[in-house]
C-alpha cells in the first residue's frame, strides 16, 4: 500500500454526486460574511467564479478541478490539515489558502500540512482585524 493509498483511507472523499458545480475557487466551510469579503481581498478579479461548499460535501471532482481552495484555518467541522489531506487524496493540483485573524506560528502549521499533504501548494494568510470583520460595536 502506497502512502497516497494510506492517505485516502485517513481522509476519505465522499462519493461523487450526479451533478458537480465547477469553480475556479472553492470556498470551504466559510461563513457568509467571510465568503463575501475574503476571496476578493486575496484573489481580486479571480474571485468571480467561486462556489461555497461544506467540508462534508466536498467531492473529488470539485477538488481536482479547482484552481484554488480557500478556507478558514480552523473551522467547526475541520481544520487546514484535514482539508489538505483530502485535497492530496483527490489529486488537487491548485493552491490551498487558509486564513485566520492571527496566526501565531505559521511555520509549524505549514510543516504539519506538508507532512500530511506534500503535494499540495499551501499558504496561510493572516487577515488581521479589518473593517469587513468588525462587529457593530467596533464601527464607532
Amino acid at each position: 500500500m502506497t502512502s497516497r493509498d494510506k492517505k485516502r483511507e485517513l481522509y476519505p472523499v465522499p462519493r461523487e454526486p450526479e451533478r458537480v458545480t465547477r469553480a475556479d475557487i472553492l470556498l470551504v466551510g466559510m461563513y457568509d460574511r467571510d465568503a463575501r469579503a475574503v476571496p476578493s481581498r486575496l484573489f481580486g478579479a479571480l474571485a468571480q467564479s467561486t462556489v461555497e461548499v461544506d467540508f462534508v460535501d466536498l467531492t473529488a471532482p470539485q477538488m481536482a478541478d479547482a484552481m484554488a481552495v480557500l478556507s478558514p484555518l480552523i473551522s467547526y467541522d475541520f481544520d487546514a490539515v484535514e482539508l489538505a489531506g483530502r485535497l492530496e487524496s483527490s489529486n488537487f493540483t491548485g493552491r490551498y489558502v487558509a486564513f485566520a485573524l492571527d496566526v501565531p506560528n505559521p511555520d509549524s502549521i505549514k510543516a504539519e500540512v506538508a507532512r500530511v499533504a506534500p503535494g499540495v501548494a499551501f499558504d496561510i494568510v493572516s487577515t488581521g482585524q479589518g473593517p469587513h470583520l468588525a462587529g457593530p460595536a467596533d464601527q464607532r
